[in-house]
């Protein structure tokens, strides 16, 4: 896909009345709220991360097999400021594939966590802010985007003036490959934006920070010392000095085994309160019981497999499962917190938990248009997905005929039965059932002639009227002579992909300036006949054709002209050049060609001049 194709209509996300819509902007000022702090400043932090892991593994001399990871957790790293509200579960996996070391950073602070991968780089950029808020009334200006890599970029959605929230989608291809996706949130307020975000941070609630593990295991009789805790305020800042802890641990100390609270609590300036628990558990008997948990995967997926490894002596695992294994797997299908728990050998329960949050089982859903023709079917899906679409698996009759990453597919014959799978980034698959259109031959009368029109996406005689509505030849002034296999190309380009809005902004200099080179191919004989017979093929593929053609009355100089069509009792193997009907780009006249006089095909003989593969006749296949 380029950059050209068609811009969906635009998209409301959500729209309520004024309640919905403040809740609305609740969760946009929130989403400004974990961005806002910029001391924070994740992409560094996350860089430095990844620094001190691979100085980590070179210091301690550590092996890492093929197709293995281990985790090195933010505690066993040299301190790096900004991580102060980061949990102690964040850290760096190391896993080596194919022969190379790879580090990935996983940074879970208050409500955000981040994932950067040393092996990826980022295309694309956005400009400006990713949520944007604006008054009623106010224009939407779009703030673009960098790139770092030669890349095309197609933007779905608009921004009405009407109050909502709305999202900007931008989709990076790379080779025609759908390889990146960025979002902006546009949210258009009906109220005044500075009072109303006022009012939202007043009901905003704080939160704490526990440092060291929610879950503390001590032997009975062992004191429990307090591992520390952070309080922040999106109003007040630092609030740690407000905290208050309860505790149902004794104050004598604790002399038999059991499960106790300590409770966290702080209140902010505008009354919002927020608490949080930490549990003490005592054991009679020291345990040297481990519970060890990995992830089969951090990529999105439908399913993934915990792996368990239980070190240390233990009477097995009695929660979520009951079994005496000490290495097992564990399949989940939904993202959540998994508890573990195992008994030691004098009975104490041990947990351990893995929070799951990589799972995506939401279907994909969508359209899909098969347009049959005489030789050929044309199929296009409208899908949508909330992680986005990896391919589509195109079944025709009852046999599957591709896997592809377009949405758009040339079936070569007239299909009966279309239907289309569905799949996404995560593996979850849909089947969407085509509708079949059958599309009736279009056939026009020029000069007392019947020809056939080319079934384009965009219908050929309303396209050549337009060419003359809006000039677009090489005659527009200022002139564009000698520029005849742009405009050429720009016409075909047009019949075969342009969207209602690419049609209508159609203008000389667009076609002068139009970057063809390289997308199509060149087919040269120094048979005509044979020409014209792939020619006819190609028309009757759907495909408007590129043909060399005289451009002075003596066939020495070269012209180029688009082909829509052929007269209707012309066959394969009695074409003539007299048969075409073209759109001239010398003025954007409709008209058939001539065996002599103003259009005829001539020959890379003709000119002395060789073509791309020769001096026969040649034309250009659009792909």
């Amino acid at each position: 896909m380029n950059s050209i194709d068609s811009i969906d209509q635009k998209e409301k996300i959500l729209r309520y009345g004024k309640y919905g819509f403040i809740l609305i902007l609740l969760i946009g000022v929130l989403f400004l709220v974990f961005k806002k702090d910029s001391d924070r400043g994740f992409n560094s932090i996350e860089n430095k991360l990844l620094v001190n892991a691979k100085n980590y593994v070179e210091k301690n001399n550590i092996l890492v097999k093929e197709n293995e990871s281990f985790f090195i957790n933010l505690v066993d790293l040299d301190e790096i400021e900004g991580t102060e509200f980061c949990s102690k579960a964040s850290g760096v996996i190391v896993s080596r594939i194919n022969g190379k070391l790879t580090y990935d950073a996983y940074l879970k602070c208050d409500d955000y966590v981040s994932k950067l991968s040393s092996n990826k780089t980022k295309i694309i950029s956005l400009i400006g802010d990713e949520v944007i808020l604006l008054n009623k009334g106010e224009v939407y200006v779009e703030p673009l985007y960098t790139l770092t890599k030669d890349a095309d970029v197609t933007l779905t959605g608009e921004v009405a003036s009407d109050p909502g929230v709305y999202r900007i989608k931008y989709d990076v291809y790379v080779e025609n490959k759908l390889v990146e996706t960025a979002y902006r949130i546009v949210i258009v307020s009906p109220y005044d934006i500075d009072q109303t975000i006022t009012a939202l941070e007043n009901k905003i609630q704080p939160i704490i920070i526990l440092e060291g593990d929610t879950n503390i295991y001590l032997k009975v009789g062992e004191e429990y010392k307090e591992p520390g805790y952070k309080a922040v305020d999106y109003v007040d800042g630092k609030i740690s000095r407000d905290v208050t802890i309860e505790t149902t641990i004794p104050k004598g100390g604790v002399k038999k085994p059991g499960t106790y609270r300590v409770t966290y609590v702080v209140v902010n300036s505008r009354g919002n309160l927020y608490k949080t628990d930490r549990y003490v558990t005592y054991f009679e008997h020291e345990s040297n019981v481990n519970i060890n948990l990995t992830k089969s995967t951090e990529t999105l997926t439908n399913e993934l497999i915990i792996k368990v490894n239980i070190l240390g002596d233990n009477n097995g695992v009695i929660s979520p499962l009951k079994t005496i294994e000490t290495a097992f797997d564990y399949p989940v299908k939904a993202n959540g917190i998994y508890n573990f728990k195992v008994k030691d050998k004098y009975n104490n329960i041990i947990t351990k938990e893995i929070e799951i949050t990589n799972i995506d089982n939401v279907k994909p859903s969508g359209s899909c248009t098969a347009s049959v023709h005489k030789s050929y079917t044309d199929i296009e899906v409208v899908a949508t997905d909330d992680k986005g679409i990896a391919g589509y698996t195109y079944i025709i009759d009852g046999k599957e005929e591709s896997y592809e990453t377009s949405n758009n597919y040339k079936y070569m014959d007239a299909a009966t039965i279309v239907s289309t799978r569905v799949k996404d980034i995560a593996g979850n698959e849909e089947l969407l059932k085509c509708e079949v259109v059958k599309q009736e031959e279009q056939v026009i009368e020029v000069d007392k002639g019947n020809y056939k029109l080319v079934a384009t996406k965009n219908n050929p005689m309303d396209f050549a009227n337009l060419i003359q509505t809006l000039d677009v030849s090489e005659t527009h002034p200022p002139t564009y002579y000698d520029k005849c296999l742009s405009f050429a190309y720009y016409y075909a380009y047009m019949l075969y992909k342009g969207s209602p809005s690419d049609l209508q902004s159609m203008a000389a200099d667009k076609a002068y300036n139009y970057a063809y080179a390289g997308r199509f191919k060149p087919f040269t004989n120094d048979d005509k006949q044979v020409v014209l017979a792939k020619l006819y093929d190609l028309l009757n593929m759907g495909q408007p054709v590129i043909l060399q053609v005289n451009g002075n009355k003596e066939g020495t100089s070269r012209h180029y002209v688009t082909v829509i069509g052929y007269k209707e009792l012309a066959t394969a193997d009695d074409i003539s050049e007299r048969d075409l009907l073209i759109i001239d780009p010398y003025n954007g006249n409709l008209r058939r060609m001539d065996d002599e006089g103003a259009r005829f095909m001539i020959s890379g003989w003709d000119t002395g001049r060789k073509g791309s593969e020769g001096y026969g006749y040649q034309l250009y296949i659009f792909g």
